[in-house]
């Protein structure tokens, strides 16, 4: 699995961001647009520009803890949409409610 680490330099900050692209076979181009749409998606510097820079995350270490932050994220997504389904199941089947 491949990591990136993107600099993103706006007028007033140097935005670091890791990331994770999927498990396949990439050229330097096409990691340049994941690159590329993440920082447009990133607020810093639209209004001013931005520029940015890319590089592989070679050291192992990091590439875990990354891949273990990235985990946690998707655990703690996975109990939130869990809890939000239970809050609508529940309202589905309380007869009460259907009065509203």
């Amino acid at each position: 699995m491949k990591i990136v680490k993107i600099k993103k330099n706006t007028r007033s900050s140097i935005i670091e961001h890791f990331l994770i692209l999927p498990p396949e076979p990439f050229t330097d181009n096409i990691v340049d647009e994941f690159v590329e749409e993440w920082c447009e998606s990133d607020t810093g510097g639209s209004y001013y520009g931005y520029s940015f820079s890319w590089d592989y995350v070679k050291d192992d270490i990091l590439k875990k803890d990354i891949l273990e932050d990235k985990i946690d994220q998707i655990e703690d997504n996975i109990k939130s949409l869990n809890l939000r389904k239970s809050e609508i199941l529940n309202y589905l089947f309380e007869d009460d409610d259907y009065d509203d």
